[in-house]
């Protein structure tokens, strides 16, 4: 059921919030976002070439096929202030083997990005879903944060997938590069190569979820 319609003010600071949610997408953050295998994965990477292949792995069975499918479903609901709905898709993923993996960490990320929202007390969507996380009736999972967060300041559907992305894959290569010594260039050069299909990616999830996605990610 759909609460009344409720907008972030017009000075409400934007990009300050999603920058502030990026940060949490950071390097320690990323990696932490790990299950304990695949963060031992991880941290036994010696080479370009095996920093790749994990990346690669990464992108098409997590990162593409759970996280963005997720923020998406996360922003729609936002957007139409749907505050059972969120919290129904937030309890259906504490079965979600993948979700699972990384429970704790997940769940610190996405409270600790809600709980700046706390001071806008006139969007009832965002005081809801925070008690329902304060009394444990919700998780507070990062990627549904992020895309409430997308939804709540009327932010680009597609650049916020895409960014979430860039932002993510960019901190796994970043952090694999303090330890096997890759140049600035060959982080730069590794990203754009990673992240070129990302683009395609997303329109590929907007479409499978029908027109009305579409008009909402223009």
């Amino acid at each position: 059921m759909s609460d009344q319609t409720h907008r972030a003010p017009n000075d409400a600071p934007v990009q300050g919030d999603l920058h502030g949610f990026a940060e949490q997408l950071g390097p320690a953050d990323a990696l932490n976002l790990l299950s304990p295998g695949v963060s031992k994965q991880f941290l036994s990477i010696s080479t370009v070439a095996d920093l790749r292949a994990f990346l690669i792995s990464y992108r098409e069975d997590r990162l593409f096929q759970h996280e963005l499918p997720i923020i998406l479903r996360a922003y729609q609901h936002g957007a139409r202030n749907e505050t059972r709905e969120l919290i129904a898709l937030d309890k259906a993923l504490s079965s979600d083997e993948t979700i699972q993996s990384l429970a704790a960490a997940s769940r610190q990320v996405g409270r600790s990005q809600l709980s700046r929202l706390r001071p806008m007390q006139d969007v009832r969507l965002i005081q809801k879903y925070l008690s329902a996380v304060e009394v444990r009736e919700a998780n507070g999972w990062h990627t549904i944060v992020y895309g409430v967060v997308l939804s709540l300041f009327s932010l680009p559907l597609r650049q916020g997938l895409v960014n979430y992305a860039f932002q993510t894959i960019q901190s796994f290569v970043y952090s694999a590069s303090r330890r096997i010594g890759i140049s600035e260039l060959a982080c730069q050069e590794l990203i754009a190569e990673i992240t070129h299909s990302t683009g395609t990616a997303v329109e590929r999830i907007l479409e499978a979820n029908g027109p009305t996605v579409l008009r909402l990610a223009e």
